[in-house]
Parts: structure tokens; sequence; C-alpha cells
């Protein structure tokens, strides 16, 4: 798992797409080439950066331990691909 320090101000670009800070980018290394997703914390005010093959090893967990979830994150998931 990856885990990233600092704290980074965040912006959004003219079509709301989140923009990384360089340093953060620095920390992302090779993963930000595959992708990852942005999620709201359950727990504190802040985003957590899943590398993409750590979201899906945690939404296939989610989606075997309540097994009506497995619809709304196909949902989600479907909302949120790349154009």
């Amino acid at each position: 798992m990856l885990n990233l320090l600092g704290e980074y101000p965040g912006t959004l670009d003219a079509k709301s797409r989140v923009l990384l800070p360089a340093a953060l980018k620095k920390q992302l290394g090779g993963e930000a080439s595959n992708g990852f997703v942005v999620n709201r914390d359950v727990f504190s005010q802040c985003l957590v950066l899943y590398p993409m093959e750590e979201w899906n090893r945690t939404s296939a967990d989610v989606r075997r331990l309540i097994p009506h979830v497995s619809d709304l994150l196909s949902e989600l998931e479907s909302a949120h691909e790349p154009a």
C-alpha cells in the first residue's frame, strides 16, 4: 500500500478535475500512470487516494462482504469512468 505524506491545497481545473501538486506527483511515482481513485475519508476531513490496484481489491472485498453494495459500486464506477 502506498502511504503519502504531507498536506496539499486542492485545486480544480475548468472541468472540475483535481490538479495534483508536483510534490504529490513525485510521491506517487509510477502509480500515477496506472490511475487512482480519489475518495473522501470516512473518519477525517480529507481525501484518500487509492491506486487502482488497491481500489480494485478494496471494492472486491466490499462486494463480497455486502452483496447489495455491488450494484451501487458498479453504478458509481461507471459514472466516474474517464471520458
